[in-house]
């Protein structure tokens, strides 16, 4: 008896396991190919554990290694740039992910176990929203971003957002989990109902879960096009430098004249309409060095494109906070991103422009414990629990959105909604300036504070960008410091990318757009939906067992 219960909690940890590692290994690829579609069954190994789990501390045990895994294989190049920090964000991290499925514990005796995990489908839109994003901030442990590289199957996030993802995910999961429970129950009683049971599940699998979001996509794609509004090129330069592994003169002028020769040479190739620098592409307090501010003006107007780059923003204090007096500095320190236009530039030149004034957009999203020591700003001693990755660290949030302007060739005025690595993480950063007039999005990242060892966070990156395209309806123009630099038009396709720590640029062809998507004039409103909708289910089903 000890020896089959022995075996039986054996497997149902390696279902655990199993499970935490398929939705691990579907935010990675394997030769180019995405392993997207891993995700579809990951949690069925779960539910089968979980089916028959009676004690809290039994199930903690095993959502508890579930989700440690799943994470592992997630934010990996976190503990190869620091084993301890790594493995602190990791235990750390897979506690609050274990959040969603203690609905399915505490509500499965009050309504059943099966009713509790399409629950669990409405609950997690609203942990996405509300946890990730907004408390904890790390919307890099999502359960929906590896759904990126399908972006045929999910178009619908215009109108629900990325959390619409996490619903079809769970419920699909759940749905999986019962076909096959019954399933393998009908095996033991018969021989040939077993098939017919399992084929016509599989139809209204397809009917319910894809054939929906497919026809969508039918539409949207000959729809949409009609309501776009003409093409720009756009030149996004890659480096290949690390630039947050070194610091000082050696940063600048390794990095930043990389960027200028590559920018030399796709001027000498062909025209373009705005050029695009990675994050910290000028990795000094730009408005505050004058002669070098002079050298990028003098080489717009050369290049007579406009020119937006990352760049690091000071602001002075007359009254100087509690943490800034703790850090004995008398301003604040933005991670920001500054339009240069080959008319400001010869304004500037020419007409002595006060250049302290020149409109900047400034990170509104900051990556806790290495930008940003979230209560910093209450209790400054919080500030030394700050990771050193490189670059400025206890930096402040920017406020927006700032939407840039430039001339195109064809002297059209274009609205360009810019947003720093991170932010694209955040689609509240993203959506407030899509519903408004911005054309298109430009993305400035750096992926290089976590090495070249493991590049499962550079395709992550690449995902959000997906993502936020689709969500709004707009082209994304992404340059990064190392990778991956790329194009994404409206439809969320990448295009023009670049391959990992390399040097060079690409110039594509960017779709315009004005037309505001359902999800961008209201954000919040499917996980806010989709959590009543929750109540509404649990209400309904205790209603219907108490009856019965």
């Amino acid at each position: 008896m000890k020896t089959a219960a022995s075996q039986n909690k054996l497997l149902s940890l390696l279902l655990c396991a199993l499970g935490g590692i398929l939705l691990g290994l579907a935010t990675n690829q394997v030769s180019g190919v995405a392993l997207s579609p891993l995700a579809w069954v990951c949690l069925v190994p779960l539910f089968f554990s979980i089916k028959n789990t009676d004690t809290v501390l039994s199930f903690l045990g095993r959502t508890y290694l579930f989700s440690v895994l799943f994470l592992s294989l997630v934010i990996t190049a976190f503990v190869l740039r620091s084993f301890v920090a790594g493995s602190l964000l990791i235990m750390i991290s897979a506690l609050f992910f274990t959040i969603p499925f203690w609905v399915v514990h505490l509500l499965k005796s009050k309504i059943g176990f099966r009713k509790s995990l399409f629950l669990l489908a409405f609950i997690w839109p609203a942990f996405d929203w509300f946890i990730l994003e907004r408390f904890l901030a790390m919307p890099i442990l999502s359960i929906n971003a590896n759904q990126a590289a399908l972006p045929w199957l999910i178009q619908y996030i215009d109108i629900t957002g990325y959390t619409g993802i996490s619903f079809w995910l769970i419920a699909l999961n759940a749905f999986i989990f019962i076909m096959l429970d019954d399933w393998l129950q009908l095996r033991k009683s018969s021989t040939s109902k077993p098939a017919v049971f399992f084929s016509k599940r599989l139809a209204i699998l397809f009917a319910v879960f894809f054939l929906p979001p497919l026809l969508y996509n039918v539409y949207v794609k000959a729809s949409l096009p009609d309501g776009f509004g003409g093409e720009i090129r756009v030149s996004v330069v890659q480096s290949g430098y690390p630039s947050y592994e070194t610091a000082g003169d050696l940063q600048f002028e390794t990095g930043f004249l990389q960027l200028i020769a590559v920018t030399d040479s796709l001027i000498a190739e062909g025209e373009t309409d705005l050029i695009v620098w990675p994050e910290s592409g000028v990795p000094i307090n730009l408005k505050g060095e004058q002669e070098i501010l002079n050298y990028l003006f003098r080489k717009v107007l050369e290049w007579e494109t406009p020119l937006l780059t990352g760049t690091i923003d000071q602001e002075r204090l007359g009254q100087i906070p509690a943490l800034q007096q703790y850090l004995e500095r008398d301003y604040k320190i933005y991670n920001s991103a500054i339009m240069i236009t080959p008319q400001l530039a010869w304004m500037a030149l020419q007409e002595n422009l006060d250049t302290s004034r020149l409109r900047v957009y400034r990170k509104q999203n900051l990556m806790h414990f290495t930008e940003y020591v979230p209560l910093s700003e209450t209790f400054p001693v919080l500030s030394n629990l700050s990771i050193d990755i490189g670059g400025e660290t206890n930096i402040s949030e920017g406020s927006g959105p700032t939407i840039l302007n430039f001339y195109s060739k064809n002297e059209s005025v274009i609205r360009v909604s810019p947003i720093i690595c991170w932010d694209l993480l955040f689609t509240s950063s993203s959506s407030k300036s899509t519903a408004s007039d911005a054309k298109f999005i430009a993305a400035l990242t750096n992926e290089s504070p976590l090495g070249d060892s493991f590049n499962t966070t550079a395709h992550e990156m690449e995902s959000f960008t997906r993502l936020r395209s689709i969500e709004s309806r707009r082209s994304v123009a992404k340059s990064s410091t190392t990778g991956y630099s790329l194009f994404t038009d409206p439809f969320g396709s990448v295009y023009g990318k670049l391959d990992w720590y390399s040097v060079g640029a690409s110039t594509q062809n960017v779709t315009l757009n004005s037309y505001s998507s359902v999800y961008s004039r209201f954000p919040n409103s499917f996980p806010v939906l989709s959590l009543f909708g929750g109540v509404l289910l649990f209400f309904f089903s205790k209603t219907k067992s108490r009856k019965r």
